[in-house]
């Protein structure tokens, strides 16, 4: 489903949303790979899915999962269903699995859509936790801009960052990491 999907909608996504990638070289073609992007736009999957070529496992907010032909979907997609209150040990399983089995997983670590004006809001654990428990790295990325239809945007592909197991820097250290990357981008841009 994923796949096709893909096949489906890269042209059209790539036409409406052009969107140049920077760092493609920092993101592996195999392996466990955490992916933590900033997040504006609901929009902001189809820019990750038609321009990373790896699937990517993402995790979803539990609403998105009440309607069940959206449940069967985003179930079908990898979605890993996620109640942002209460972590519960299946979801953990789930992300562990993704991870064991040397797949990505895509998280945005805001937990929710940036709505305001500030680059990034505060960041939730969960990235780093996931990402010292599996020994997966982390690959930052920044969409720089809020995505709109015909309006150029970049993706910023970061370094991979590996994280200290018990370090409760973890957290804010990938937050400044992508600060920095949102920061210098909004600097080019001037």
């Amino acid at each position: 489903m994923y796949k096709f999907l893909r096949f489906i909608c890269y042209l059209p996504v790539k036409i409406l949303l052009p969107t140049k990638v920077i760092g493609k070289e920092n993101l592996d073609k195999e392996g466990r790979i955490i992916i933590a992007c900033n997040h504006q736009s609901i929009l902001d999957i189809a820019i990750l899915i038609i321009n990373l070529k790896r699937k990517i496992h993402f995790v979803g907010k539990k609403e998105i999962f009440k309607n069940k032909f959206l449940k069967w979907f985003f179930t079908k997609m990898g979605v890993i269903e996620l109640d942002r209150d209460n972590l519960d040990l299946y979801t953990i399983k789930k992300i562990i699995s993704v991870l064991k089995n040397e797949e990505v997983l895509g998280i945005f670590p805001e937990g929710t859509r940036n709505k305001t004006e500030e680059p990034l809001l505060s960041f939730r654990d969960g990235t780093t936790l996931f990402a010292e428990k599996t020994n997966a790295p982390v690959v930052p990325m920044i969409i720089t801009r809020m995505p709109k239809i015909f309006r150029r945007n970049k993706l910023i592909i970061g370094e991979k960052i590996y994280f200290e197991k018990g370090n409760e820097d973890n957290t804010e250290k990938l937050r400044e990491k992508m600060l920095d990357m949102k920061t210098n981008t909004i600097k080019e841009t001037k």
